[in-house]
């Protein structure tokens, strides 16, 4: 019997009252401590009508309010509500959304301010000039990658590698990149490996606002900052428009993966041909690539000295043809012309 046989032919595992189930299960859930919802914002949508919230849990919640909040990241809200299940189409599932009317913001969070005062100390440490990428990556320097096995950044970036034979990868990853201790004992790895002509890239495709968080802990923020002062590094964690307080300890805030691998090709001596490396690598040349030639633009000057030579060019030729000019014809030439 198949399934679709089964599901007709027994009436009892047909689900019939789907609003029915929701509101039964939405009754399951349980209120707040005192009817109030309470965390910290990560994000307003909606024009203020949405808002994801970071409870007591450390878990992302999403409230919809009818009154538009003000409030920006890291500032903590209490939002009077209740729990509502909301049926998904794509992809099919039910999620919680929390249903309130005026949420009231206290301004920003002590977590929030506490992390901003770290971020902001560990940038004041940093030298005034720090590592960046340039041409001796090509020639020895090594891309140091920390990353989550098996994702799309990481296939990004080893794909560069393949492409281009210079780009030699050392990798630590993470199996949870939702783990700062871990994502901060695998950059700790790197301190006393990495060099000047090196580039260090922390990369992350699959992070959700909430796991944005973990890019903020102070333990890897401590960790990024001092290789930021021993090599070139660069934070590719998606969400270009979240402005990450960490960006301020890194030498390169990036996108994505895909951008990180697109600014080490520019920054480290323009662009690349792959054909080029193939040779090079059967000749078994130096690693190092030659700089493409530059060709030569026209400047104004330049420009007037050829018009000049032009000029001078069709005087002489106008000279020389009167000069060679037989005499007979010239006097042919110079006579009058004879009336009837």
């Amino acid at each position: 019997m198949s399934n679709a046989q089964l599901l007709n032919s027994d009436p009892a595992l047909v689900v019939k009252d789907v609003a029915g189930m929701m509101e039964e299960l939405s009754k399951q859930l349980a209120p707040p401590e005192g009817g109030l919802l309470r965390g910290e914002v990560l994000s307003t949508f909606s024009e203020g009508r949405g808002v994801h919230l970071r409870d007591a849990g450390q878990a992302t919640v999403e409230v919809r309010v009818d009154q538009p909040l003000k409030a920006e990241r890291g500032d903590f809200v209490e939002i009077p509500g209740s729990p509502e299940l909301v049926a998904e189409a794509a992809p099919v599932g039910l999620r919680v959304v929390w249903r309130g009317g005026a949420a009231q913001n206290r301004g920003v969070s002590e977590r929030f301010r506490q992390r901003r005062l770290n971020v902001e100390s560990c940038a004041a440490r940093l030298p005034f000039a720090t590592p960046r990428i340039n041409g001796h990556l090509r020639s020895g320097g090594r891309v140091r990658v920390v990353t989550e096995p098996r994702s799309k950044a990481w296939e990004e970036v080893a794909e560069a590698a393949r492409q281009y034979r210079w780009f030699k990868l050392d990798p630590r990853f993470c199996d949870d990149m939702r783990d700062p201790a871990a994502i901060a004992a695998a950059l700790g790895s790197f301190l006393e490996e990495v060099s000047p002509r090196d580039v260090l890239l922390l990369a992350w495709g699959g992070a959700e606002r909430a796991d944005l968080d973990v890019f903020e802990d102070e333990r890897v923020v401590r960790a990024l900052a001092s290789l930021t002062e021993r090599c070139p590094t660069i934070l590719a964690v998606g969400h270009s428009g979240d402005e990450l307080m960490t960006n301020k300890v890194v030498t390169y805030p990036v996108d994505a993966a895909a951008g990180a691998v697109q600014l080490i090709l520019r920054e480290s001596g323009g662009g690349y041909d792959p054909a080029a490396d193939d040779v090079e690598e059967r000749t078994s040349a130096p690693p190092e690539a030659a700089p493409a030639p530059r060709r030569p633009g026209k400047s104004p000057a330049g420009v007037f000295l050829s018009l000049l030579l032009l000029a001078a060019a069709v005087y002489l030729g106008w000279w020389a043809r009167g000069f060679f000019q037989p005499e007979e014809a010239q006097r042919h030439a110079g006579a009058a012309p004879i009336s009837d």
